[in-house]
């Protein structure tokens, strides 16, 4: 048995001494075991991303209950991984997209085991509960104003991506009715955030905002589109009207 594997077995053993719903210190562990400090720590957050305990600040864990581990198994997606979603004074700093996101919006039974978040720097992959998250760099900046209209956004530039879960139509249809409830000034942040995507990312968030707010909203969005390119898009062309304008091929 390696070292690593010793200290494993002695904390399960500690574990088992402390009772259910009990609150407990690390340092407790520590002052009848004279391992390495940082490989004892590593240990416990692992048992805490999978389910075994619960970390409540640096340095404390709950021992959960039958009933608080069937309330923490049924967190949300954002409820096990919002350190990476808001920073310590609560400020968004990341934000849920891909299929999490389509499932927030009511397209998707469930989020599934893989949830991906969108942060402003690289991280490792992370399983918690049972729940892959894997991260994607967004270099626009996420904040209160921003992160569900890039949330739209991604959506959008993967729209072709997810047509074997969800109908492209129904998620052009589904973000259109957002884009309808905002207002002047949301939908200029919209458009400033969607000048930094790619041709079919503009062209989609275009298409919906000329059609419920005006060219005058989306103009921006038509004058920086090549005109030597086109995006096919797998939408009905009937969903689509203005398609040809914003240079997108209905298939």
């Amino acid at each position: 048995m390696n070292i690593k594997e010793q200290i494993n077995s002695h904390i399960l053993t500690f574990l088992r001494n402390v009772k259910a719903g009990g609150v407990f210190r690390v340092d407790q562990f520590r002052a009848s075991h004279d391992y390495n400090r940082s490989e004892i720590s590593r240990i416990f957050a692992t048992l805490a991303d999978e389910g075994t305990i619960v970390k409540l600040t640096k340095g404390i864990y709950l021992k959960p209950s039958a009933e608080q581990k069937r309330r923490i198994d049924n967190l949300r997606p954002e409820e096990l991984i919002g350190d990476f979603l808001f920073d310590k004074d609560g400020a968004n700093i990341g934000y849920i997209t891909g299929n999490a996101y389509l499932a927030s919006l009511g397209l998707l039974d469930k989020a599934g085991d893989v949830v991906t978040v969108a942060t402003p720097h690289r991280h490792s992959m992370t399983v918690r509960r049972g729940v892959t998250f894997t991260f994607m760099v967004q270099r626009l900046p996420i904040n209160i104003y921003t992160f569900e209209l890039l949330q739209m956004l991604d959506a959008l530039r993967n729209i072709n991506r997810t047509k074997e879960m969800v109908e492209p139509a129904a998620l052009y249809e589904r973000i259109k009715d957002n884009v309808r409830a905002m207002s002047p000034s949301r939908i200029d942040r919209m458009v400033d955030l969607a000048m930094r995507y790619n041709h079919m990312t503009k062209a989609l968030a275009g298409s919906m905002i000329e059609s419920i707010h005006g060219t005058a909203y989306a103009g921006r969005l038509l004058m920086s589109l090549n005109c030597t390119t086109s995006s096919e898009v797998h939408i009905p062309p009937e969903k689509l009207p203005n398609a040809q304008v914003w240079r997108l091929v209905c298939r």
